[in-house]
């Protein structure tokens, strides 16, 4: 996954549960059905940002800019999402 600022990282692959605990992490606000903004706090991308990077210990979590921060957990919660609506394709 690249964020705007060129940095690239690596997303794990979450479990079902690991993905629902994400999820269930942000609040967001609703106007006629769509999304319209997320309420979370630093605590919350830190452990989403934990959860969903590989390699995303202090030392990195300590050198990315709060943009930074601010892209990557939107990228990891719209993945998280739009994952949710996939067809599966086992049959």
């Amino acid at each position: 996954m690249k964020l705007k600022s060129g940095l690239e990282v690596k997303l794990k692959d979450l479990s079902v549960d690991e993905r629902d605990v994400i999820l269930d992490s942000v609040r967001w606000d609703y106007v006629d059905g769509k999304a319209t903004a997320v309420k979370v706090f630093n605590a919350t991308m830190t452990k989403v940002i934990r959860m969903s990077v590989k390699e995303a210990d202090d030392k990195f979590l300590k050198s990315i800019s709060l943009e930074d921060k601010s892209d990557l957990f939107m990228k990891i919660q719209n993945s998280l999402v739009m994952g949710e609506g996939k067809a599966s394709d086992s049959k």
